[in-house]
């Protein structure tokens, strides 16, 4: 697959070992994140900011509800799960210019609150980061309190899921401080997973 290739190559410019790309299959794939409005996947637990010109019955905050969809008056319930505000926006368009003459909306995020990062394993605190914006590596460590003792430095790594497919990049937590080597302390995407052995 090209995008799977990519990464691979990326690796291999990077010095990252041939075995450490690694990939799983899953059912159906989920949307990614990015870090622009633009390019944000809404999804559960989102909380939508929709304004209709001029329509009041039509705009206001509107949760996403744990099935990927929010109910707006008159029109229902609306599956906005996976797609982007501009994506909406033109459904929304649609589906409420049924009920008023012109039928100009906009959508913004106003609580990101689905995308998150995951930190597991030798850490002071495991579990689910808000992606408040762009990080790296060392950095979302740092805001998982440290390491345990017993914790294995040199094979600290990252899974991250593209088009379905799950990805692995090394990180050695040992050689990034000792000997200041910056490989694998990558930027963070929502929906990322750290692993510390």
């Amino acid at each position: 697959m090209r995008v799977s290739f990519g990464i691979a190559l990326i690796l291999l410019i990077l010095g990252a070992p041939t075995s450490a790309f690694q990939e799983t299959r899953s059912a159906q794939p989920r949307p990614r994140k990015g870090s622009q409005t633009g390019d944000y996947r809404i999804g559960a637990g989102d909380v939508l900011r929709i304004l209709t010109w001029k329509e009041a019955d039509f705009s206001g905050s509107f949760p996403v509800r744990f099935d990927g969809k929010i109910t707006i008056p008159f029109v229902g319930d609306v599956d906005v799960g996976g797609r982007t505000p501009t994506e909406l926006k033109g459904e929304l368009e649609e589906s409420i210019g049924r009920f008023v003459d012109v039928a100009r909306v906009s959508v913004a995020i106003e609580q990101p609150n689905s995308a998150r990062f995951f930190v597991l394993g030798k850490v002071s605190k495991q579990g689910a980061f808000p992606y408040d914006g762009p990080l790296r590596v060392a950095q979302a460590l740092a805001l998982a309190g440290g390491f345990m003792e017993f914790a294995k430095l040199e094979q600290i790594f990252v899974i991250r899921e593209v088009n379905g497919e799950l990805i692995y990049f090394p990180f050695n937590y040992a050689d990034f401080v000792n000997r200041r080597q910056l490989t694998g302390n990558l930027i963070l995407l929502p929906g990322d997973t750290i692993v510390v052995p």
